[in-house]
């Protein structure tokens, strides 16, 4: 809480009456199968599909009042993606940024659905 105070603070000194702060979280986890036992050829490692990659991504909300510490809103969303391919072709980055994509286009639309729910 002492960083939402910060914040604030920061805010309140460009007259602003609310701020919005998001979190992002990413969480990657890579795992072999059974058929990684072939990665010991050397041509197992780049084509044997023995190796999994699952990237989670949440995007996390809240909008608060500056003057009084009110919590208006707040929302969260989370997207995964998975991949299954040799070792040697796993891409950590773009497993991560597909995940990326799927939350911040449904994070977008319900953070919009939840300001205009706001009176």
């Amino acid at each position: 809480m002492d960083g939402i105070k910060k914040i604030r603070l920061l805010a309140a000194r460009y007259w602003a009456d609310a701020v919005l702060v998001i979190k992002p979280g990413v969480c990657y986890n890579h795992m072999s199968n059974l058929l990684s036992i072939l990665y010991a050829t050397l041509v197992g490692i780049w084509l044997v599909p023995g190796s999994s990659g699952e990237s989670t991504f949440t995007l996390e909300a809240t909008l608060w009042d500056v003057r009084n510490e009110y919590l208006y809103l707040t929302t969260e969303s989370e997207a995964s993606s998975s991949a299954v391919r040799p070792y040697g072709w796993i891409d950590e980055t773009s497993i991560v940024a597909e995940s990326k994509e799927k939350v911040i286009s449904e994070f977008s639309s319900e953070v919009l659905r939840r300001f205009k729910s706001m009176k």
